[in-house]
């Protein structure tokens, strides 16, 4: 008897296996992206099958990953035997993976999901959480002697030589210095310039720095050194302010100005 419940239970068992690796899988995702937006943040994009249906998100930090079981409905946070942990599953077409290790390589996998939780095969991607990177020209600016009351003016170039945007904030420790801007975002590959202007309130020496905060992991904070010197402007008077002479044709006269 018990050699008969086994021999039914494997035939079930073949029977169940044969339905379904029978069944027909949904068509995958037609595409997915990831791209880093911040040197913590992956934004992934895909698109929907044909017949729309969800999609199963799933990212491994070493490329391994493991096949979802048809019949289990899989939640964030879990893992897929073989390798992976879910990420999402739902009908939204994007999804921002965050808390990320900055100059890592993440990979993803996407699969469709019917109504009857079959999944599809995966289409793959992957991103590299790259890092923005500053560069400044000049780094130390003298304005020489500037007359008070008459500013002048320099520009500062901030520089992004890395894949995401510099974010970059600005402060200056002397009221004699100004900035035409004070926040800056520097897109990939550009250059952004700032203004800054010197205008002394009293005569003599007027040195300070620009704070530059940066999202460059690399280099969080530069300091950008400003050097100056005001002084008074000569005033030229006159004395008399005004001429005053009766003169016939061709006759000349002088007068002393002081």
């Amino acid at each position: 008897m018990k050699k008969i419940t086994s021999l039914l239970i494997l035939m079930m068992a073949i029977a169940i296996s044969g339905f379904v690796s029978a069944q027909t899988l949904p068509d995958p995702p037609t595409s997915l992206s990831g791209v880093a937006t911040h040197p913590t943040i992956i934004e992934l994009d895909w698109e929907q099958n044909a017949d729309g249906n969800d999609v199963l998100l799933v990212y491994s930090e070493n490329n391994t990953f493991g096949t979802p079981l048809n019949s289990i409905s899989y939640s964030a946070g879990d893992e897929i035997n073989g390798g992976g942990t879910v990420l999402y599953v739902g009908s939204d077409l994007t999804f921002d993976h965050v808390d990320l290790t900055p100059m890592q390589t993440y990979y993803y996998n996407a699969y469709s999901v019917d109504a009857d939780v079959v999944y599809s095969v995966p289409v793959s991607t992957s991103a590299y959480t790259d890092v923005p990177v500053i560069g400044i020209n000049p780094t130390a600016i003298d304005f020489g002697e500037v007359a008070v009351g008459y500013p002048e003016t320099a520009t500062v170039s901030f520089e992004n030589t890395g894949a995401t945007i510099l974010t970059v904030d600005l402060s200056v420790n002397n009221t004699d210095y100004t900035l035409d801007a004070y926040t800056v975002d520097v897109d990939p590959s550009t250059t952004e310039d700032v203004e800054v202007t010197f205008d002394p309130a009293v005569a003599g020496p007027s040195n300070g720095y620009i704070t530059v905060h940066s999202n460059d992991p690399n280099n969080p904070y530069i300091y950008v050194s400003l050097m100056g010197e005001g002084y008074i402007p000569p005033v030229l008077s006159v004395n008399p302010l005004t001429l005053d002479e009766a003169l016939t044709t061709g006759a000349s006269s002088s007068q002393i100005l002081t």
